[in-house]
């Protein structure tokens, strides 16, 4: 006699009462590896043993005593040490949003670094001694140098003591020195990094300009310090840093008309600086007479005039091989990439290789375009030496809206408004385009040459 075979529901409820007497019901760890099985233990909170109170709101956030323990030398003598710290620990020092984002990366070894949140994570990872979270963080600010924030970048690396990435900024503030002290980051300097910059020898700007960019950072700086914005109160917070300012340097018509007028000097030191004009033997101290180092012409290219097709395929990538008949360096590259209708942001990346084929450049940087810019520029963290006579592969790839390209009027070989640079290209099988030598996004450049 045959047993009869249970029904369908009937097994499946024997089958969830083993799952249950088994433990494998919310069997979330199959399919993970370590990383994600952390991150749910982290999201989850199971099994933390260890709470923060974080920032000025005293947010609380849990982890696991383990975890940070096995990650950072800081929190084992945090919580391992002589004295260890209770289950509950303040942390009034750092963001909530950047605490959670540095405990993550201790979980995952993953992190979302934007320029809203580097410095907060480069701080958190010095504090705790994350030495990789550090370095990611310091890779990205010289990535992301620009004009527009190469002053922050200065001042957070002067206060991490980073000499690296204090000559990178420095060398984009030199380099483009119009621009730079026209940005707000430059208004919010501190005095140190102030006269560091209005020091230097290499600054690439005219002396009245110089001087109208201290004027705008003394007005700040009262601000700053809730005082009156007069001519006294100026002359006051510049205090020595107005002698870094080379008066002697501008013309005659120059300092009557902006220096003269503002009211932050004295009249000995007008007349001083007066007499120097008339007879420059005279001594004129404590103001500089020292000239600034010449700027080298910025020369450029172009292969590119008029747009071709459209594409909205995304990312695309363009690259071509240069060589170049002297010696360069490569200052910025010109992307012909108009929008087919609106405005919007691109993602950029820009690799350069030598022949070699080592990495000298890996540039990430986001731009916002509108209708009717038929280029942009991408004015690299710093400049790039080339070589003579020699190939080097250069790769732009590009995300973001639909967007026009440069199409069969591309050359071959371009020359400078000098005539004396010659740049030859050549198609590179890395590119999306059929033939990225007579059509792509890579338009023109950037150069100052080399003796």
């Amino acid at each position: 006699m045959s047993t009869p075979s249970p029904s369908k529901s009937t097994q499946a409820s024997h089958k969830t009462r083993r799952r249950h007497k088994s433990g494998y019901v919310d069997d979330w760890q199959s399919g993970k590896d370590f990383s994600e099985t952390n991150l749910h233990m982290l999201e989850s909170e199971s099994l933390t043993d260890l709470s923060f109170r974080v920032g000025e709101e005293r947010e609380t956030v849990k982890a696991h005593k383990y975890i940070l323990v096995s990650r950072s030398c800081v929190f084992n003598r945090m919580l391992c040490g002589p004295m260890p710290e209770k289950k509950e620990v303040e942390i009034p020092d750092i963001d909530p949003a950047i605490f959670r984002s540095l405990i993550r990366f201790l979980y995952t070894n993953d992190v979302t670094i934007t320029p809203d949140n580097v410095i907060g994570l480069l701080y958190s990872s010095k504090k705790y001694n994350v030495r990789s979270l550090e370095q990611r963080c310091l890779q990205f600010c010289e990535m992301s140098l620009t004009a527009d924030n190469a002053c922050t970048i200065l001042q957070q690396a002067c206060l991490f003591d980073e000499d690296g990435l204090q000559e990178k900024a420095m060398d984009v503030i030199k380099r483009e020195a119009k621009q730079v002290l026209q940005s707000e980051s430059f208004l919010e300097l501190s005095h140190e990094c102030l006269d560091r910059i209005l020091a230097n020898d290499d600054l690439k700007a005219e002396e009245d300009l110089i001087f109208g960019a201290a004027l705008q950072w003394a007005e700040a700086e009262c601000k700053r310090q809730e005082r009156a914005v007069t001519p006294a109160e100026k002359r006051c917070v510049l205090g020595q840093s107005l002698y870094l300012v080379r008066f002697p340097l501008m013309s005659q018509k120059l300092f009557v008309e902006k220096a003269r007028g503002a009211g932050v000097l004295t009249d000995s030191e007008k007349v001083k600086i007066l007499e120097h004009f008339t007879l420059t033997e005279l001594p004129v101290e404590p103001f500089c007479t020292k000239k600034r180092n010449s700027l080298k012409p910025i020369r450029s290219i172009e292969r590119f005039g008029s747009r071709g097709r459209w594409t909205g395929a995304n990312p695309v990538t363009d690259a071509i091989t240069v060589s170049c008949s002297k010696t360069v360096k490569l200052l910025t590259f010109l992307l012909f990439a108009p929008t087919r209708s609106g405005s919007g942001t691109l993602s950029v990346l820009i690799s350069i290789e030598d022949k070699e084929q080592k990495v000298i450049l890996h540039h990430c940087c986001d731009r916002e375009i509108s209708t009717g810019d038929d280029q942009f520029k991408v004015m690299l963290p710093a400049s790039i030496l080339l070589h003579p006579d020699t190939n080097y592969s250069v790769s732009v790839t590009i995300k973001g809206p639909s967007r026009y390209w440069g199409i069969m009027n591309g050359f071959s070989e371009v020359h400078d408004a000098d005539g004396d640079v010659t740049w030859k290209i050549s198609h590179n099988s890395n590119s999306s385009f059929y033939n990225s030598v007579t059509e792509g996004y890579i338009s023109g450049m950037h150069f100052i040459v080399e003796p």
